[in-house]
């Protein structure tokens, strides 16, 4: 019988970062295996990021969450474009970089609300595009409170192993 695996939303992160990149080389360790992968953004950014990583990846492109059957295979790419090709500048802020992440995001919490999702993963953000972007919050953290209802205390860990790390300071874009 097989066992069931978690459904774990991957952001791209930043367009403009090394988000794409990462999340590339990610996709090609062992470990991605034990859970249903969806990663989340658009599919031009992660191209880019596979071709500065040197990788290719035979996800499965859907543009809904409702079209992917994880018995079908247990890594997708929710491409969340609609047919948009934008151009984005490496190294550079910009509000279409923050609305990008924001887009994926907003939709990755979505899911967790509906419990299609039961974790999300992503990487790094820039707090300049984000604000830029539209994002109202002092960082993503509070977003996420705002979004799943969270009236009381919440916090980031950083977990690698046995090795926990947590927050004590942060910054304004």
């Amino acid at each position: 019988m097989p066992q069931n695996k978690i459904n774990i939303a991957l952001l791209l992160g930043d367009p403009s970062g090394i988000g794409p990149e990462l999340v590339s080389k990610l996709l090609t360790k062992e470990i991605t295996n034990e859970a249903n992968v969806v990663v989340i953004g658009e599919k031009n950014i992660f191209e880019n990021g596979n071709k500065i990583s040197g990788h290719s990846h035979n996800l499965k492109f859907v543009e809904n969450f409702d079209e992917i059957n994880f018995q079908d295979g247990n890594k997708f790419f929710l491409d969340i474009s609609k047919g948009k090709n934008h151009n984005y500048k490496l190294s550079e802020c910009s509000k279409e970089s923050g609305e990008s992440v924001l887009s994926a995001l907003n939709l990755a919490l979505e899911l967790a609300k509906e419990n299609k999702i039961h974790a999300i993963n992503f990487g790094p953000f820039n707090k300049t595009s984000l604000k830029l972007g539209g994002n109202k919050y002092s960082d993503e953290l509070h977003l996420m409170a705002e979004k799943l209802d969270v009236k009381n205390f919440f916090c980031e860990f950083n977990v690698i192993d046995n090795f926990w790390t947590a927050r004590v300071t942060s910054h304004i874009p």
